[in-house]
């Protein structure tokens, strides 16, 4: 896990911003069934886009920390969870509600544009 744990700062910046890290095993229980829609990031270790693009989704989790659940995996490390999203490269951000996937963005994707997402995602959840 390396830099990434590194730019999160263990688990005490996991309890700040609620970005829990996700294993085949507990895949279901963070994502499929959590009562907030969630955003999923996954990565790899030897990826710089994925690196470049940790500071942005720590910044919007931590914006949105009360509305979202963030969570992620290095994808060669749940391949279960990969092979279920049909995963083909990192960075890749998805975004479920209810257990089900609503926005995929693959590669680099900057604040803003998780922004939106986000709140795409926050209208579709109202009733």
């Amino acid at each position: 896990m390396g830099w990434f744990k590194d730019l999160w700062d263990g688990k005490a910046k996991e309890a700040e911003t609620g970005f829990a890290q996700v294993t085949d095993q507990s895949f279901a229980e963070l994502v499929l069934t959590a009562e907030k829609p969630v955003l999923l990031f996954l990565w790899s270790g030897t990826c710089p886009y994925c690196r470049k693009m940790v500071p942005n989704v720590k910044n919007v989790l931590q914006r949105n920390r009360e509305r979202i659940v963030g969570v992620h995996a290095n994808a060669t490390e749940v391949p279960a969870v990969a092979e279920a999203l049909d995963l083909r490269g990192v960075p890749a951000t998805v975004f479920f509600l209810k257990g089900k996937v609503v926005e995929h963005l693959a590669g680099f994707v900057p604040e803003e544009r998780l922004e939106q997402a986000i709140e795409k995602l926050l209208q579709v959840q109202a009733p």
